[in-house]
């Protein structure tokens, strides 16, 4: 490696280490992060939850996606809302929770799946309407696959196709 090389690494190393102390102490203390280390870590493209993320968001992110596949009831609705309303941002802690959820978390995630929004779950919620052993998971991800086909645009579009294939697997379970 060329020392000039090596310069440009210890230089981005120390900036990357900064951006991780501002992060840590921003989500500590619930500041905002610093415009400055926003910009030095956009301009040198680091990944460090510098570029948009924010630690503090995504704790909140998993921590709404715990209350909606554990809880019922009130919260369990208040959490699937607040996940909606973070769209996209919460597909795929969404998605990791499906795995270990009860039938009935797994039915406020789709609820939640649904309030994103996102053409993005659709095929999510396709496997769920073929797959998943819960009729109610199955009827509410079908649902909302239906719902989202009549609302045309690439979401109905994605959602028409998800639903296109939910229906022949659930076909060939039924003939085999």
């Amino acid at each position: 490696m060329s020392p000039a090389l090596a310069g440009k690494e210890r230089v981005r190393l120390a900036l990357l280490g900064l951006a991780l102390l501002e992060a840590i102490y921003a989500s500590l203390f619930s500041v905002r992060r610093h415009p400055a280390i926003l910009g030095l870590c956009t301009a040198l493209g680091l990944s460090l939850n510098c570029t948009g993320s924010d630690p503090a968001q995504e704790l909140a992110v998993r921590r709404a996606v715990q209350i909606a596949s554990t809880e019922e009831g009130e919260i369990a609705t208040r959490a699937a809302a607040e996940l909606g309303a973070r769209g996209k941002g919460a597909l795929q802690e969404i998605e990791t929770a499906l795995h270990t959820a009860s039938p009935a978390g797994r039915r406020n995630l789709v609820v939640a799946l649904r309030r994103t929004g996102a053409a993005e779950a659709a095929p999510l919620l396709g496997h769920l309407a073929a797959y998943d052993v819960d009729d109610a998971v199955r009827l509410e991800a079908r649902w909302t696959l239906k719902l989202w086909g009549a609302s045309g645009g690439d979401r109905g579009a994605a959602a028409k196709e998800a639903l296109r294939r939910a229906d022949e697997v659930r076909g060939s379970e039924g003939t085999g």
